[in-house]
Order: structure tokens, then C-alpha cells, then sequence
């Protein structure tokens, strides 16, 4: 039964903004990716993930970056998208 419901959440997540490249969550600069990232919890036990790393992709015109994480209680590792896009918030 546990193992359905960290599926049900890992499904959740994928569908949530910066869950995959293709929805990306959207962020004034790149100095919030990592308190974002590791303000997530992972779908299999709750516990926070902490970031391995990001880096910078690009896809077409899309610049994009890619936080991996770690859980630090179970170890599962998963990717989180960004794309830093100064102009929508500098309008606001």
C-alpha cells in the first residue's frame, strides 16, 4: 500500500509545474532555484530533498535549468525544471 502511494505522489509531482522540462515553474533569477528545490518533499517518504546540483539546458529558444535532487532519508533522486524568465516578473 505505501509503495501505490509514493507512485501517486512521484505522478503528482511530474504533473505539478517544473516537474518535467516541458512545464517548467517559472522564476525571477537563478538564486531561487535552490531554496525552491529543496523546499520539496520527496513523494516516497515526505522527507526534503537537498540539491546535487543544477545546471543550464537549452531547447530551442527555451533556457532552462535542471536541479537534481536527493532525498536525504531514502536516497531517490529526481530532476526539477526552471526556466529563468526575467521580463514576466519585471512587468509586474
Amino acid at each position: 500500500m505505501r509503495e501505490k502511494l509514493a507512485e501517486a505522489r512521484r505522478k503528482l509531482l511530474e504533473l505539478e509545474a517544473g516537474g518535467t522540462a516541458a512545464h517548467p515553474v517559472e522564476v525571477s533569477t537563478p538564486a531561487v532555484i535552490g531554496p525552491m528545490a529543496t523546499s520539496i518533499h520527496c513523494p516516497a517518504c515526505d522527507e526534503p530533498f537537498e540539491l546535487e546540483s543544477h545546471e543550464a539546458h537549452v531547447q530551442g529558444q527555451t533556457r532552462l535549468r535542471e536541479a537534481r535532487v536527493r532525498c536525504r532519508a531514502c536516497g531517490e533522486r529526481r530532476s526539477l525544471w526552471f526556466r529563468v524568465n526575467v521580463r514576466v516578473f519585471a512587468a509586474n
